[in-house]
């Protein structure tokens, strides 16, 4: 197991205030961890936390764990 990558968490936690500007949704989807997120099914198409993105960001463990 490893750590979320700090850009995710923060990709992960800012998503978590959903819905967020869309100023904001921009910015985050120009970065590689959108896709990322997208891939894993951490969050749905419109940026909305999937809850395990959700558990992921705040989850028991902070920042998530993603296996290997």
């Amino acid at each position: 197991m490893c750590e979320v990558s700090p850009d995710m968490a923060h990709l992960l936690s800012t998503l978590r205030a959903w819905p967020v500007s869309a100023d904001v949704q921009a910015e985050l989807r120009a970065k590689p961890e959108w896709d990322q997120a997208r891939a894993w099914g951490w969050i749905m198409e419109t940026g909305e936390p999937t809850g395990t993105g959700s558990r992921h960001a705040t989850g028991p463990r902070p920042k998530g764990l993603i296996g290997d």
